[in-house]
C-alpha cells in the first residue's frame, strides 16, 4: 500500500482506539469522575473556574491527570497529529495546491515547499493560549475556520500542505530554554543517498569542456557560456550557438535546470563546487531565494545562520530535515535551539525520541 493508504489506515484505526478509551474512561452515573483530555466543564463553578471566564462558559483544561506517563502523553500527542495530518482529504489537497506559483507546477520540489511556506505565514493569524500538541485542529478544520491558532496548528496545518503536494513532513516537538516544548514543521530534505547525489555530472562538465576548448580557454569556470540559456559565442574563426548551455551538464536537468537559470548564482557556485549534493543544493536555493532584499522585513538580509538536522535512522541511514517555523524570516531559520533531544511525530501515528543533531548549510557569498 502507498503511504496515503497506510496513513488512512492509521487514522481510522486511532479513531476507533480513542472512541474505545473514551467509553471506558467515561464516568457512570454516580462513579468517581476520571478526568478526560481535554477536560470540558459546561457552567462550571468555584475554584475550577479560570480568571475571565464566566459562568455558563465552556471551559477547557489541557492538563492531563498525574497518573499519565510521558509516553502516554506522546500517544495521545501523535493520535492529534495522526488524525489533524489530514492531507489526503480533497480539500486540504486542493488548498495546498493553491500556494504554489505557476511557474513550479508539476511534480514536488523545493520551489513548492517555499511556496507554501510563503503563502500559509502570510495568512495565519496567531492565536495565543490554545491547546497545543493535547488540542490541535486538523490542516482541514484550520482552513474552514479562517487558518487562525497557535503554532502547533500551523504546524500541523503547514506538514499537510507539504505532503499534500507530494512532498514528505513531519512535526517536531523540541524543548526551547524560553518558551518550554514548542512544535514546529520540517520539511524532508533527503537521506543518505540524496547527499551522495550531485547537482553537477563532473563527466559531463569535462567533455562539454573538451567540446568548446577554445571558449574554456579563455573562460576556465564557463560562467560566459553557462550563465545565459542561449547566444552565441565566436572564438578566432569558430563560432558556437547554444542553448540551456547549464542543462547539458546536470545529472537531474528537468529538476534543477531551471532553478539554476532563475538564480545564476547558484550556477557560479555549482562551477566552483561542482560535487554540491542534492541535500545541500535545497538549502543553497532557501539562501539566494530568500537573500537580498525582504519585501517582508524591509531589509537587506545576508543568510548565513542556515541550518538543518539530521536524524540516524534503525536501518543505518541518515534523514535531513529542515525546520520551517511559523516565526521564522526563512524556512531554515534558527528561531529555537533545541536543547539535545525532541520527539518527531509522523502522518501514521508514529513517533520517536531523538538527538538533535544539526548541520550548518554551506553559504553563498
Amino acid at each position: 500500500m502507498d503511504s496515503r493508504t497506510l496513513d488512512i489506515a492509521a487514522f481510522l484505526a486511532a479513531l476507533c482506539i480513542v472512541i474505545t478509551i473514551a467509553f471506558l474512561v467515561n464516568p457512570s452515573p454516580g462513579g468517581e469522575e476520571v478526568p478526560k483530555v481535554p477536560v470540558t466543564s459546561q457552567g462550571v463553578s468555584g475554584d475550577s473556574v479560570s480568571p475571565g471566564v464566566a459562568s455558563g462558559e465552556t471551559l477547557i483544561q489541557y492538563q492531563l491527570p498525574s497518573y499519565v506517563t510521558k509516553d502516554e502523553r506522546k500517544w495521545l500527542i501523535s493520535r492529534q497529529i495522526s488524525e489533524g495530518m489530514d492531507y489526503y482529504l480533497p480539500v486540504t489537497r486542493d488548498y495546498a495546491v493553491r500556494y504554489v506559483a505557476e511557474e513550479h507546477s508539476g511534480t514536488y520540489s523545493i520551489e513548492q515547499a517555499c511556496d507554501i511556506w510563503d503563502g500559509s505565514v502570510s495568512e495565519w493569524t496567531y492565536v495565543s493560549g490554545s491547546g497545543g500538541l493535547l488540542d490541535i485542529s486538523p490542516a482541514s478544520k484550520s482552513i474552514n475556520t479562517g487558518l487562525t491558532g497557535d503554532e502547533a496548528d500551523y504546524a500541523v496545518f503547514l506538514a499537510s500542505m507539504i505532503k499534500g503536494v507530494g512532498g514528505e513532513a513531519r512535526i517536531k516537538s523540541a524543548v526551547d530554554p524560553e518558551r518550554g516544548e514548542y512544535p514546529y514543521t520540517e520539511l524532508y530534505l533527503g537521506n543518505s543517498d540524496d547527499i551522495q547525489e550531485k547537482i553537477v555530472n563532473e563527466e559531463k562538465l569535462s567533455q562539454f569542456k573538451s567540446d568548446y576548448s577554445p571558449i574554456f580557454a579563455r573562460d576556465p569556470s564557463g560562467l560566459t557560456i553557462f550563465k545565459y540559456r542561449y547566444g552565441r559565442i565566436c572564438s578566432g574563426d569558430q563560432c558556437y550557438d547554444f542553448v540551456n548551455p547549464f542543462f547539458e551538464v546536470l545529472n537531474e536537468p528537468e529538476k534543477y535546470g531551471e532553478i539554476c537559470y532563475n538564480y545564476p548564482k547558484l550556477i557560479e557556485y555549482l562551477l566552483i563546487f561542482p560535487d554540491t549534493n542534492a541535500v545541500e543544493f535545497q538549502a543553497l536555493y532557501i539562501q539566494v531565494r530568500y537573500g537580498g532584499y525582504d519585501e517582508r522585513y524591509h531589509e537587506l538580509r545576508n543568510i548565513r545562520d542556515l541550518e538543518y538536522s539530521y536524524d540516524l535512522e534503525d536501518n543505518g541511514e541518515v534523514t535531513y530535515w529542515l525546520s520551517m517555523d511559523l516565526f521564522g524570516s526563512y524556512p531554515g531559520d534558527p528561531v529555537i535551539r533545541d536543547v539535545g533531544s525532541a520527539t518527531a511525530y509522523y502522518s501514521d501515528g508514529s513517533y520517536k525520541s531523538i538527538r538533535v543533531n544539526t548541520k550548518v548549510a554551506p553559504v553563498i557569498e
